[in-house]
């Protein structure tokens, strides 16, 4: 992956990784479509115990969140195994898919409290941030839903789009490079 040179960092200071997160980094990174580990299996690899609720359990989520950023290796609870799997490139396309539904409910939410505020309360600032909620949270209602899917899933080239010219859109207007 682009990121491999990234080597996770032991000591004690605040922002480094702790020891077992970067135990587990290790273990993770190198998964393969299908890999199972279980709890008791990660324990033993990071020293702690990684039960719902330990310290081991938060190490082992901050390592599956580092190796998803830079290496390109997803791995989620299975609760039929119980164990961590790593996933296959189907599969990631399901969790993605799941991931934007979430995304959508809470931004639909996020809709119906911003119902509940009388803007003539607020200050200017509050205003403006009160306004850009609304639009943020609009458009990923919008963009998420089914009938938006289905409109773009009629396109005859549809193909994974270009990030920077995407965010672009919202920026200046201007894509780069």
């Amino acid at each position: 992956m682009e990121n491999e040179n990234i080597k996770p960092q032991l000591g004690p200071f605040p922002g480094q990784m702790h020891y077992a997160t970067a135990k587990a980094v290790e273990v993770l990174k190198h998964g393969t479509p299908g890999q199972t580990i279980t709890r008791a299996a990660m324990a033993e690899e990071i020293g702690r115990s990684c039960e719902l609720g330990t310290n081991g359990y938060g190490n082992v989520n901050s390592a599956i969140r580092h190796v998803e950023n830079h290496h390109g290796v997803v791995w989620r609870w299975d609760r039929e195994a119980k164990a961590w799997r790593c996933l296959g490139a189907g599969e990631c396309v399901t969790e993605s898919e799941t991931q934007i539904k979430g995304a959508r409910k809470r931004a639909a939410r996020s809709l119906r409290v911003a119902k509940a505020v009388d803007v003539a309360k607020l200050d200017d600032d509050q205003r403006r941030d009160h306004n850009l909620n609304v639009a943020v949270a609009s458009m990923l209602t919008a963009t998420g839903g089914g009938a938006f899917r289905k409109r773009l899933a009629e396109k005859p080239s549809l193909r994974q789009p270009d990030t920077g010219k995407v965010l672009a859109l919202f920026g200046n207007g201007e894509a780069k490079g």
